[in-house]
């Protein structure tokens, strides 16, 4: 919580967000488990500092709202973490209905570890069709941006549906909605915002979506007031899952990577 602390001093004119994803076996079946560190996470962050979370109450919530072979949240628990990031940011939800994409087999990382084909999931969407410009790193994307379209790849039973379908690996990318919103959006998160990201930006006029793992964000650092100062930027999120808020579990290295001088 010191680097959200020191974000935060940093620039407090900014609206400074956390949203904070506990996945159910490292709450409830670890013997030491993040839920002992979540209170203290949250007790210790400037009062300033907007904070929300995933409801994951019980084993039944975790199956619905997670794959069960892949450590993401599907799109149960990814929609629910839209409408629960939009009323942090003080803003209304969109309604969109929850549809299974098809009948084709998803055995995600978990299940590509093990080599196990014995549970499979299916890839949810929503049904939002919106429009919108983006950029990636600064230029127009050479194939079709999150294509949530799937093809079927029979050669190959671990084929990633997951990154196919909603696509993202990249270090900047830029949504620029139509609408009649005058405020900006910086997003720090990984693959977890995939699913909503876009959700999230068509409430903002321009939204960017930094991935410290890729691009010029993987060996270099990030200057926070440098781009909030460029892009006039009003709003922050950071959307990861618990375990690398807390603990940056993936080595993200946010304190070395971004800069807040």
């Amino acid at each position: 919580m010191d680097f959200f602390n020191s974000l935060y001093a940093a620039n407090r004119n900014i609206n400074l967000n956390i949203y904070f994803i506990p996945r159910f076996e490292q709450t409830e079946i670890l013997d030491n488990n993040i839920s002992t560190y979540t209170g203290g996470f949250k007790n210790k962050l400037n009062e300033n500092i907007n904070y929300a979370e995933l409801n994951v109450d019980n084993y039944n919530d975790y199956l619905k709202m997670f794959y069960k072979t892949d450590h993401h949240w599907n799109m149960y628990g990814a929609y629910q973490g839209y409408q629960d990031i939009m009323n942090m940011l003080g803003k209304k939800a969109n309604s969109y209905n929850i549809q299974k994409v098809n009948k084709v087999p998803y055995y995600g990382s978990m299940a590509k570890s093990s080599l196990s084909t014995l549970v499979y999931d299916d890839i949810y969407d929503v049904d939002a069709r919106l429009d919108y410009k983006v950029t990636i790193d600064g230029a127009e994307p050479e194939s079709k941006f999150k294509p949530r379209s799937m093809r079927y790849e029979k050669d190959y039973e671990f084929f990633d549906y997951y990154i196919h379908y909603f696509d993202g690996q990249y270090g900047l990318v830029k949504y620029e909605f139509d609408n009649d919103s005058d405020e900006n959006l910086l997003i720090f998160s990984d693959s977890y915002a995939w699913q909503i990201d876009y959700l999230i930006a068509s409430h903002y006029k321009n939204t960017y979506v930094v991935n410290l793992r890729y691009d010029d964000y993987a060996n270099g650092k990030f200057n926070y007031n440098e781009f909030i100062k460029e892009n006039d930027i009003s709003d922050v999120l950071f959307l990861y899952e618990g375990s690398a808020t807390i603990f940056d579990q993936y080595d993200y290295n946010f304190d070395d990577k971004i800069v807040r001088d």
